[in-house]
């Protein structure tokens, strides 16, 4: 368990210009992962180039279909798979 003062800490904030640094050093690509459970975080961490993707885990736990609530959220009309065309909003 983790002490009461990192359960409101944002792990991937910390970690910002460490990656930014290794990707201008070595031209490594580099994930985000930890915390990130909103399109809105997502899409700011991608257009700051704070990395190249976003790794989610415990989201698509929470939401297995959040990838396409996401595309949703973003105003991206894109194709459902057929079973599930009529819960689409």
């Amino acid at each position: 368990m983790l002490p009461n003062k990192f359960l409101g800490v944002r792990k991937f904030s910390g970690l910002t210009a460490f990656t930014l640094q290794m990707c201008l050093t070595w031209c490594i690509l580099t994930g985000a992962v930890g915390l990130i459970t909103s399109v809105t975080e997502a899409e700011q961490i991608l257009n700051n180039q704070q990395a190249d993707v976003i790794i989610l885990a415990r989201q698509l736990l929470r939401d297995p279909y959040f990838p396409l609530h996401a595309a949703n959220e973003l105003g991206d009309d894109i194709v459902w798979p057929v079973q599930y065309d009529r819960a689409k909003r």
